[in-house]
């Protein structure tokens, strides 16, 4: 019976996520309405009285914990150090706390039953759960937007691992519970663990071992180490996440378990909503939440501004962050005095903000332009040092992407034309590499319409080569340069023959499949380097055709 009840959630589940991403909302908000409404279908459904309960908790709390692997993981403490990342970080929930507090205090006052009854504490607990922004939300985005390596992708990922690193302070703290003397003994596992996790991780294959390895470290980290020593379970998994951040396998891991991640997750997010659907003053209270939305745009804007980040830059990376996260509902339900009733209003609210995010996206770009023509002096403005104007000099042929295809054209054009070639390379130590080398390569985002905006002067480059890693890659930079009105002449290299014909149908002047092309190349090469034609007799037949 049990196995039917997770097949019945699994189902449900899954048409509540179609659903909502057929509207063109996350699949998360379908799994939070499906959570309001799982429970009496079960009861309608079932005889059995066996519930999911225990089941989901597990779940959830294993989806939990394999999402904090993965942010310590991708821990960069040299880039997330930054004061304005911290500021950016910082300054938005000491923001979100105070007008929460005031916000639900006046709501409280009013005749807001359920606000006037908790204490100031309290009020501040909830606002800090409201300050956190989407990780799912803000990453696919991203990838819509094309803009993941663009640097107001950058501040947004970094604003929300720093988040992540503050709820699981948080959650810690929250759990009021008493370490043993021996956690003292954690101290070590950088010096004695560390070295043994990497020689195991080392001898686990790249298929179902990694993601079984994977698992198995979490779980020990968290639940067994971690837990047994009266230390929040959640910073364990961080800890270890951390302690396998530098290792080379370490994105591999990441995208081992990424799916388990979100498969576990759906089960938290079915609990959050099992709490029922609110009463009124409940969606009044969600109301109030949706309106610390600005809050935190406002405040995210005015930081970034501060520290030199251009307007479009600050305006993209705010918005990014202005919504409330899945997180948050993660942490507002191990809260222990918040009850099914708070994780349902909060959920209302969360889901609210990811219906909200879709439409105001569309309005962007417009308010972006309007916000730059009125700042005319930005571009001589003294700009973040990672933000600024680019200046290409006497440059005529840019080559996007140095790859070895990239830095294998950029040198031949060098060697004909001069020091009037500059390369694009994403890679910022790759960049740094190729310009020790003699290459002048500039560490940017071709594909991102950020880099576009800040080459100056406009217009001069003549000669662009697309040499990016794949065919969408490349469709997007042309994208890119037919939106800023680039007149020039483009080239760009393929690996298939069905991207050939896309890229010439997109309007680029020539294209160079590089497996099909490379062994004539490599023939012709071979013809002048070993004189053939003097030592094999050239067909007669093949000549004729080759004249015709």
């Amino acid at each position: 019976m049990k196995l039917k009840i997770v097949a019945f959630y699994a189902a449900c589940s899954l048409i509540a996520g179609m659903i909502a991403e057929s509207i063109c909302l996350p699949a998360l908000v379908g799994f939070l309405v499906a959570g309001f409404f799982l429970p009496g279908l079960e009861v309608y459904t079932f005889s059995s009285k066996d519930n999911l309960k225990a089941l989901l908790e597990a779940l959830s709390e294993l989806g939990i914990s394999l999402m904090l692997f993965s942010i310590g993981l991708k821990l960069d403490l040299r880039s997330l150090l930054k004061k304005e990342m911290l500021a950016a970080t910082l300054v938005p929930v000491v923001a979100v706390i105070s007008i929460g507090c005031l916000l639900l205090s006046a709501a409280g006052t009013l005749g807001v039953t359920a606000l006037s009854s908790l204490s100031t504490a309290k009020l501040a607990c909830l606002s800090f759960v409201l300050s956190f922004s989407s990780t799912i939300l803000a990453v696919k985005s991203l990838q819509e937007d094309g803009a993941l390596g663009s640097l107001n992708g950058h501040i947004a990922t970094a604003v929300l691992i720093l988040q992540d690193v503050l709820a699981v302070i948080f959650l810690t703290l929250a759990e009021c519970t008493t370490p043993s003397a021996w956690c003292l003994l954690l101290l070590l596992l950088p010096w004695v663990v560390k070295p043994l996790l990497y020689w195991l991780i080392n001898r686990l294959g790249h298929n179902e071992m990694l993601i079984l390895g994977t698992l198995v470290m979490v779980l020990v980290s968290s639940f067994m180490l971690f837990g047994s020593l009266g230390i929040s379970a959640d910073l364990g998994a961080l800890v270890f996440g951390c302690l396998f951040s530098s290792h080379p396998r370490a994105s591999e891991m990441s995208k081992s378990v990424a799916s388990l991640k979100e498969l576990f997750l759906v089960a938290c997010f079915l609990q959050l909503g099992a709490g029922g659907i609110p009463n009124a003053q409940g969606w009044v209270i969600a109301a109030i939440f949706l309106i610390l939305l600005l809050v935190k745009f406002f405040s995210t804007f005015l930081v970034l501004l501060f520290f030199g980040f251009r307007t479009r830059t600050s305006l993209l990376a705010s918005f990014r962050l202005t919504n409330f996260s899945e997180f948050g509902l993660i942490v507002a339900a191990k809260v222990h005095w918040m009850d099914n009733k708070w994780g349902t209003i909060l959920a209302i609210a969360t889901a609210g903000s990811m219906i909200l995010f879709k439409p105001l996206g569309k309005i962007l770009p417009k308010l972006c332009q309007w916000l730059v023509d009125r700042r005319p002096d930005e571009r001589t403005a003294n700009l973040h040092p990672d933000d600024q104007l680019i200046d290409l000099g006497a440059t005529k042929i840019l080559v996007l992407g140095m790859g070895r295809v990239g830095s294998g054209a950029y040198d031949e054009l060098q060697g004909r034309y001069g020091e009037i070639v500059t390369g694009v390379e994403l890679i910022a130590d790759e960049a740094k590499r190729h310009t020790f080398a003699g290459r002048y390569t500039i560490n940017a985002d071709a594909t991102d319409s950020d880099f576009w905006i800040r080459i100056l002067p406009e217009h001069q480059v003549e000669v662009i080569l697309l040499t990016l890693s794949n065919c969408q890659a490349n469709l997007i930079a042309l994208t890119c340069l037919k939106e800023f009105g680039y007149k020039g002449r483009i080239a760009a290299i393929v690996n298939h023959e069905d991207d050939r014909i896309k890229l010439r149908a997109a309007g680029i002047d020539a294209v160079f499949n590089v497996y099909s092309e490379a062994g004539s190349g490599f023939a012709s090469h071979l013809i002048d380097v070993l004189n053939l034609d003097e030592s094999i007799p050239i067909n007669p037949k093949r000549s004729i055709l080759s004249a015709i």
